[in-house]
């Protein structure tokens, strides 16, 4: 797919610099040369169409340095990149984003508590409005991810419920948006809430973060955290034999896992901030068929905001120091070891405030800073450690970084 890849960049370049038709003729007959190659080899035995999908444009949340204000952003995937800035502006700033394919998903909470569906190619216009709430409950969801099985169904991972959301993301009215319930009210502890974070689907399963925080404590991590999984075919829990006092999930070492979840070479990849502390804090990689829990692979000595995982041996990871001081750290996933520079020089100053990294389908790691010094999107290749491009203004502060992806079927 890498000769692919490329000629659809050259294609665009050319373009860009207004050379010659037959040029571009000519790469797209590469292009499709190697589609067609391509197609033949997986053809073999199958007769299921081939596809090539890529980053169509990242979406980033952004918000004002005082949290009054919201918007979002839409950055180009091609250098010199570009961003289109103050998108649908808002009140609230308590706001994430989720895409699938052309779509992608703002979700608002703390008052608001409604998701607003949008497309990529016209990033300011809303398309549906949903609320998130129970009729008559007077507690908000408060989603903090929406993890998506196909275009028409997903899961609101809503933190204060002890319930997840099964959902229609392209439903047309809110008669049709919410379609069933799971229970996850197994994981609550004494104040009856799992504090359910963050999900991802693997091989028709669906895996949670549940953070189990003493509500009654400060939200303190008192509890052994957990990794439910559910069968997404049957929206049943599975029995991991992972877990104790009757709980079917996977108990982890680490504590209140914050990110999130990272799916690379049949491991699943938490990042842990423990009590904030260095206590419980780390990153933990769980086996994806056996669900066995492997012994941290970056241990308490780090407090874990994100993970990020492009291969089996190269990761990333946010490193806390404290409050507005972050650095970003790459490590090896398979060998456990960390590199001893910061990435790009991310940190080696302490007024970095980072809020989110994220791989994009060329393997590229997208940084968002919310510093006062050089807040943007900072983009690393993963070949050099070195920052590619940035700080890409947003206007306002990024925060959450997510891609948007299109298919080609051949």
């Amino acid at each position: 797919m890498s000769l692919i890849r490329i000629g659809f960049n050259c294609i665009r370049r050319e373009f860009r610099l207004g050379l010659t038709i037959f040029k571009v003729f000519m790469i797209f007959c590469i292009v499709f040369f190697a589609l067609g190659c391509n197609k033949l080899e997986d053809d073999e035995g199958s007769d299921a169409p081939a596809f090539y999908a890529y980053n169509s444009g990242a979406v980033v949340v952004t918000q004002a340095s005082d949290w009054s204000s919201a918007a979002h952003s839409i950055i180009t995937m091609d250098k010199p990149r570009q961003a289109t800035n103050d998108l649908s502006p808002s009140g609230n700033s308590d706001v994430i984003v989720d895409a699938y394919g052309d779509f992608f998903y703002l979700i608002e909470r703390t008052d608001a508590n409604s998701i607003t569906r949008y497309r990529i190619d016209n990033p300011d216009t809303v398309i549906t409005q949903f609320a998130v709430e129970n009729v008559g409950d007077i507690t908000p969801a408060n989603v903090h991810d929406m993890v998506f099985i196909n275009e028409t169904k997903a899961y609101l991972i809503c933190y204060d419920y002890s319930k997840i959301w099964i959902v229609n993301p392209l439903a047309d009215s809110a008669a049709d948006f919410k379609i069933g319930e799971i229970d996850i009210s197994a994981y609550g502890d004494s104040d009856n809430i799992p504090e359910a974070d963050r999900g991802i689907i693997i091989n028709g399963k669906l895996f949670i973060t549940m953070q189990r925080l003493n509500r009654d404590n400060w939200f303190s991590a008192d509890n052994p955290s957990y990794v439910a999984v559910f069968d997404v075919a049957t929206d049943e829990e599975i029995d991991t034999g992972q877990g104790s006092d009757g709980r079917k999930g996977i108990e982890l070492s680490v504590r209140n896992p914050y990110s999130n979840l990272e799916y690379s070479n049949g491991f699943i990849y938490l990042a842990a901030v423990g009590d904030w502390a260095g206590n419980y804090s780390g990153i933990q990689r769980i086996n994806a068929s056996n669900y066995e829990v492997d012994a941290s692979v970056i241990h308490e000595d780090h407090i874990t905001t994100d993970v990020a995982i492009v291969s089996s041996t190269i990761g990333y990871f946010i490193d806390y120091v404290n409050w507005g001081n972050m650095r970003l750290r790459s490590f090896n996933p398979s060998s456990k070891e960390i590199d001893t520079d910061n990435v790009g020089k991310i940190g080696d100053s302490l007024d970095w405030n980072l809020e989110d990294i994220a791989v994009d389908s060329s393997g590229n790691l997208w940084v968002s800073d919310r510093s006062i010094n050089h807040a943007g999107i900072y983009v690393i290749d993963p070949s050099t450690n070195e920052i590619e491009e940035g700080p890409i203004s947003t206007n306002l502060y990024p925060g959450m970084i997510v891609f948007c992806t299109s298919t080609i079927v051949y």
